[in-house]
């Protein structure tokens, strides 16, 4: 759905000694909001045997998206680009699955990409409530003054704060209370993020200066 998590992961899988491990093309990923959740600053190989033969795999990237729009969006893909070893024309006694052996003086750049993914994304459904800004999550909302007591005319100030999982940056401004008690003053929103069992969670606050224009 638009506004739902996706987690989009890039695995390397790979039987050669890498070298000068780096990142190529970074998608810009059109239609989607995308949050970094993780970058490799260097490979961590973990053996992994695929259809029988051994590789060894590295977690390149995590991303967190969030549809914008409803349809079919095609994600544009990561580039990795790396050097690695030539094969020498000769076999070693040494060598696994009759691979030849390596020349430690030469190597070749290569670069990799993802295959393409294509994900369909739905509209939400119809009968959302008034005060729903676009946040599709789980959220529960506080709201505490600065002080409970003051002069008429003196500012105080109040503090609304979000807290859940799911996309807090699509969690607009909270309706403000219809009443002529007060005189509000646009907030300042502040947001912060971390990923919570690979979901994106954190808390959006909005700080309001308000005038209370009456006493009681």
């Amino acid at each position: 759905y638009v506004g739902e998590q996706i987690l989009l992961t890039y695995d390397l899988y790979s039987r050669y000694r890498i070298q000068n491990p780096r990142f190529g093309t970074i998608p810009s990923y059109t239609g989607f909001w995308a949050e970094k959740a993780f970058e490799a600053s260097r490979l961590e190989q973990r053996p992994e045997v695929v259809n029988g033969k051994s590789f060894n795999k590295s977690l390149l990237r995590q991303v967190v998206l969030f549809p914008t729009l409803p349809g079919k969006h095609k994600l544009e893909q990561l580039e990795f680009v790396c050097d690695v070893p030539i094969r020498s024309r000769r076999r070693s006694v040494f060598d696994v699955d009759d691979f030849f052996s390596w020349d430690p003086f030469r190597s070749r750049q290569v670069t990799v990409r993802a295959s393409d993914l294509e994900i369909e994304v739905r509209s939400l459904p119809n009968g959302a409530p008034p005060a729903f800004s676009g946040g599709v999550g789980a959220f529960t909302l506080s709201a505490e003054a600065q002080q409970g007591k003051l002069t008429q005319g003196d500012p105080v100030t109040i503090t609304v704060t979000i807290n859940g999982q799911g996309n807090i940056h699509g969690v607009g401004e909270p309706l403000r209370p219809e009443s002529g008690d007060f005189k509000f003053y646009d907030p300042k929103a502040t947001v912060e993020t971390r990923l919570d069992k690979n979901v994106l969670a954190g808390v959006k606050t909005f700080e309001y200066v308000t005038i209370p224009t009456g006493s009681g």
